[in-house]
């Protein structure tokens, strides 16, 4: 009974030690932090550091190094360009009126002051977080942009005509501002539905876009857009042409939980209604979607 315990005990610890573990993280401008890394994927990583949760983008990093670990503390590598052309970065470690000291990955080396060009070192060698990595439910703060293909299924009365749609378009969710916990999205699509006559659509939509993710897993990432806009119609068929620009409302419903570096790729079941002054016609049916994280 005791075996079997502790052989569970240290299976737990086993786990714990690959969801948590310290790292040095460094940014493009040369900040590094030592923390807890709690999550990661190849999008983005999730980072504790003193008491505090947050949510980085994997483009916005240079490295993420588990073999510098230790308390939660900051630093940051500066450059030095030398008057003889040589280029040296490291962590100022110690300094006086005549000389820097710098430590590197090859020991710690000692610049003569009047030898210094010129240097990206900034004022403050401990930077702090920027506050909008906080992690806030999931809040996110890059911009997407991404296309979409669609098939949907035709109800009255142009359903009994012109069973089906389909069509593309594209989209933009921003990252400038949230509305609650929602993020605004712009999306164009056009769509053709052939039959006994044939039907063209180009929608344009004002929509909110929620993410929902549960346990905190990137595998259970969810979403929803819910939109207004207008839609061009146009038709030809038996002889005739005419046109017209009615309101229309669009929903969507699905997951995005496959995340491959800076793409993001959606499933969903979707439906559109286009309002005309003699009634309504609905679609729906399936949507798949590619998004790029800017």
């Amino acid at each position: 009974m005791f075996n079997k315990i502790s052989v569970g005990f240290i299976f737990f610890l086993l786990f714990l030690s690959q969801s948590l573990f310290s790292a040095e993280i460094i940014f493009k401008d040369g900040s590094a932090f030592i923390g807890k890394v709690l999550e990661e994927s190849d999008l983005r990583i999730k980072f504790q550091w003193k008491e505090k949760i947050y949510e980085i983008p994997r483009k916005d990093l240079t490295s993420i190094d588990p073999s510098k670990n230790g308390a939660d503390t900051s630093y940051h590598y500066s450059s030095f360009f030398l008057k003889d052309g040589s280029h040296i970065k490291g962590i100022v470690a110690q300094e006086t009126d005549k000389e820097i000291t710098l430590k590197t990955d090859l020991g710690f080396i000692h610049l003569d002051r009047i030898k210094i060009k010129e240097t990206d070192r900034p004022e403050n060698l401990n930077p702090s977080f920027n506050v909008k990595y906080l992690d806030s439910g999931n809040k996110e703060w890059n911009h997407k942009f991404g296309i979409s293909f669609h098939g949907l299924a035709n109800g009255p009365p142009l359903g009994g005509t012109n069973p089906l749609t389909s069509g593309a378009g594209f989209f933009l969710e921003p990252a400038f501002f949230q509305i609650f916990s929602f993020r605004p999205g712009f999306r164009i699509e056009y769509q053709e539905s052939p039959g006994s006559g044939h039907y063209s659509f180009f929608n344009q939509f004002l929509y909110l876009n929620g993410s929902y993710r549960f346990a905190d897993k990137i595998l259970l990432d969810f979403y929803s857009n819910f939109g207004v806009g207008a839609s061009t119609i146009q038709y030809s068929g038996s002889g005739q042409k005419f046109g017209g620009t009615d309101p229309a409302l669009y929903l969507e419903i699905g997951w995005q939980g496959l995340q491959y570096r800076s793409l993001i790729f959606r499933t969903g079941l979707r439906s559109t209604c286009i309002f005309e002054s003699s009634g309504r016609f609905c679609n729906g049916g399936l949507e798949f979607g590619v998004i790029y994280v800017l």
